[in-house]
């Protein structure tokens, strides 16, 4: 059956079409009105730096990519309390407070069109000390610490101090570790609970960047922590030793010496070396007045004075079959006699 278009059929046409065309253009101001609210999202605090330490000024600024900050009114609260505010104000500094110790800062701005902005950004300071020792040998009176000599092994300690309160604090173990060496993430060495890095050092005339950035198991609390080592070369301390007392530890020998009995016996030590040469890897060689004395003389060597009052120069070169980069020298000038006879 034909359609037939009435009078009555056109109102009801064009009654549909106004309906359809205020439905249709409503919803393009519905969806004008939601897109309003889009620069939200683009609304972003940015700070510096990016994991404070306790007591650390903060410096913060917000950026929006959808409206014009410059125009807009801005409040800064800290903790609550209105810091600073005006027209332009994009920028504060500010400073955290203790292990623990939660610093909530939160933005306004207001548009001169009347669009309001608000973010937030919460901010609980860590601590984390690296503690480092390296794998080299020192004698068993020596009070200080070891050395760290060319492609020795180090071990290296995270120390985190993370808190929610600032009186309990969280458990080293239950933490999770990000190595990184000169920049490059060690990712077989990190993990959850790996607080503690062995790795080889630098060669000589080297360094070595290592740093952690630690996490606690949600991501709320983060610390980092980083520090440069530098190879040192090994040292020979010259000791005298005593025919009763032994070793006479506590005063090393320096560039000159003189001495009265008919003979000495010199004591030489191998500091900073690495641990597990010395003993069996070190080759001791002796030198007197830059002449090498042959056969194998180990760590001592007794020197007699002779008849006539003289100077001689003795000197000492340890080599470490191992590792061929560890290699040190030392000489003393010993007053005695012109000549001397050396034994061992």
């Amino acid at each position: 059956m034909p359609l037939l278009y009435s009078k009555r059929n056109k109102r009801i046409l064009s009654a549909t079409l106004s309906l359809l065309c205020g439905f249709f253009f409503g919803f393009l101001f519905s969806s004008h009105s939601l897109f309003a609210q889009i620069p939200q999202q683009n609304f972003i605090i940015k700070f510096f730096p990016q994991v404070p330490a306790p007591q650390e000024e903060v410096f913060i600024n917000v950026e929006s990519f959808s409206v014009d900050l410059n125009r807009a009114t801005l409040r800064w609260f800290v903790n609550g309390t209105l810091f600073t505010s005006g027209v332009g104000v994009k920028k504060i500094t500010i400073k955290v407070g203790e292990v623990g110790e939660e610093t909530r800062v939160s933005v306004t701005a207001t548009t001169p069109e009347g669009v309001v902005l608000n973010e937030e950004i919460r901010f609980t300071p860590t601590l984390v000390s690296l503690l480092w020792e390296s794998n080299t040998y020192t004698p068993a009176f020596y009070k200080g610490k070891a050395l760290l000599t060319t492609d020795n092994k180090i071990v290296v300690t995270a120390l985190p101090w993370f808190s929610v309160d600032g009186v309990s604090f969280l458990n080293p173990q239950g933490l999770v570790y990000t190595w990184s060496r000169n920049g490059r993430v060690l990712g077989s060495l990190s993990g959850f609970g790996k607080q503690t890095l062995t790795i080889t050092g630098p060669s000589l005339f080297q360094e070595m960047d290592l740093s952690v950035a630690i996490s606690s198991f949600g991501g709320s609390l983060r610390g980092e922590a980083s520090l440069t080592l530098s190879p040192q070369e090994p040292e020979i301390f010259f000791y005298e030793k005593h025919p009763l007392r032994g070793v006479l530890s506590e005063r090393a020998l320096g560039g000159e010496y003189s001495f009265f009995p008919d003979e000495i016996t010199l004591h030489a030590e191998p500091y900073f070396f690495s641990q597990e040469d010395v003993g069996s890897n070190l080759v001791f060689t002796w030198l007197l007045n830059g002449k090498e004395i042959t056969g194998a003389l180990g760590q001592e060597i007794t020197l007699r004075k002779p008849e006539e009052a003289g100077r001689s120069r003795i000197g000492l070169k340890i080599t470490n079959r191992n590792n061929f980069l560890q290699e040190v020298r030392r000489f003393l000038s010993i007053t005695f006699g012109e000549a001397s006879r050396l034994g061992n």
